[in-house]
């Protein structure tokens, strides 16, 4: 992942890396080639797909990709969230003791709603690791 900064016209510094999912299925469609994340003290953004030779672009470019990037809303990550506790809250806790075919479906909907909640979690993490992580967060250097 390359990490850059700069400072736009009005003194806001943005810091901008690349970003590229491990798995297309747990991304929207439109960011599943990767996408250029940009974050300021107060705002975050998206650009995609990543622009080839970002990382050695001058700050002219970086302000002009800046301003086609789309703001991320906080909420979003809260929305996955509240999905991923329905999902849980919905599951079945105990499957019924009567029928081996009935418990059969009944195990087979709640695991597939606990990796659907497992999924969704990873999915936040990455979100989340990818907007807070830097470069000289990962302990080395």
């Amino acid at each position: 992942m390359a990490y850059r900064e700069f400072t736009d016209p009005a003194g806001v510094v943005w810091r901008v890396w690349d970003t590229y999912p491990s798995s297309a299925s747990n991304v929207r469609s439109v960011y599943a080639a990767g996408w250029l994340g940009f974050e300021s003290s107060t705002e975050r953004r998206r650009l995609h797909p990543v622009p080839g030779g970002w990382a050695d672009a001058e700050d002219d470019a970086l302000l002009a990709w800046l301003r086609a990037a789309v703001p991320v809303k906080a909420r979003q990550t809260e929305e996955y969230l509240n999905q991923a506790r329905g999902a849980a809250a919905a599951a079945p806790t105990e499957p019924p003791a009567t029928d081996d075919s009935a418990n059969a479906q009944t195990r087979t909907a709640l695991m597939d709603a606990t990796r659907a909640v497992v999924e969704r979690a990873r999915s936040v993490i990455r979100v989340v690791s990818n907007t807070l992580g830097h470069p000289d967060d990962k302990g080395g250097g």
